[in-house]
């Protein structure tokens, strides 16, 4: 059988021996920006429900790096916020 190349979350919280961060999980298969979307879930509900969120994408096409630089991010790593 193939293996899928996307993310098991149930998987990963298995695995994860922290205590805080990355308890919530923002999957996204694509999304141009994690910067972006943290501004957007801050946003959207209270902040203190997101101490510890992380945000994976499986691939990143419009982030940025330090001093506002493109930073490309496709498939095949683990880019988050």
């Amino acid at each position: 059988m193939a293996q899928s190349s996307r993310l098991d979350m149930d998987e990963l919280k298995k695995h994860l021996a922290t205590k805080v961060i990355g308890q919530r999980v923002e999957y996204h298969e694509r999304i141009p920006s994690t910067t972006a979307a943290g501004k957007e879930l801050c946003a959207s509900c209270d902040v203190a429900d997101l101490h510890g969120t992380v945000i994976l994408p499986r691939s990143r096409p419009a982030g940025t790096g330090r001093l506002g630089r493109a930073w490309v991010s496709p498939p095949g790593g683990i880019w988050f916020t």
